[in-house]
């Protein structure tokens, strides 16, 4: 959607970025190129919720197809602190489904700095921290990978993902969400 505004599609173009469409992921990849993906998409940034680490990801799979197909390996990062950001406000998730419905963005109703509402420049001021897990190799390239292959690579993507906030949950976000642990 954004790629389709007026000078911020233009702004997107000149600055190197690219849709995250099947077509442009498929041209990175085969150019020998890696991409960063985030797997849960619109789905999680419209759950996203300050109090509990949650992690969303597509039923069919495609960021995980797209891997064994090109041969290049899975490599799971979390963000810790990005959920505290904004704070969510509860009761308003009808009015992110109507905003979504009729413009196809998604807005998560949240308060910023102050408790002022969608203060989307004034950020919460929290730290946030970056921690990469260890890949996961998907083997040799496979054009069409069966769907029990794709569930077992994903299977082993989840189990770092889980290894990963456990090793850092307890350093990098506030104790009563890192307790809650990772869904």
């Amino acid at each position: 959607l954004l790629f389709n505004l007026p000078l911020l599609g233009e702004h997107f173009t000149v600055t190197n970025a690219r849709p995250v469409d099947r077509r442009s992921l498929e041209a990175m990849l085969a150019r020998g190129g890696s991409i960063a993906i985030q797997p849960g998409g619109v789905k999680e940034q419209a759950a996203t919720r300050h109090d509990q680490e949650q992690a969303y990801f597509p039923r069919k799979l495609g960021f995980v197809r797209l891997a064994i197909k090109h041969g290049t390996p899975l490599m799971p990062m979390y963000l810790f602190g990005e959920n505290q950001l904004y704070r969510r406000v509860d009761g308003f998730e009808w009015l992110t489904r109507l905003i979504k419905k009729a413009t196809g963005m998604t807005l998560p109703i949240v308060t910023a700095k102050w408790g002022l509402p969608q203060a989307g420049l004034l950020p919460i001021a929290t730290a946030v921290h970056v921690r990469y897990g260890r890949a996961v190799d998907v083997g040799a390239p496979e054009p069409e990978p069966s769907d029990a292959r794709v569930a077992a690579l994903f299977e082993q993507y989840l189990a770092e993902l889980q290894r990963l906030f456990a090793a850092h949950a307890a350093q990098c976000l506030p104790e009563d969400v890192a307790a809650r642990g990772l869904r």
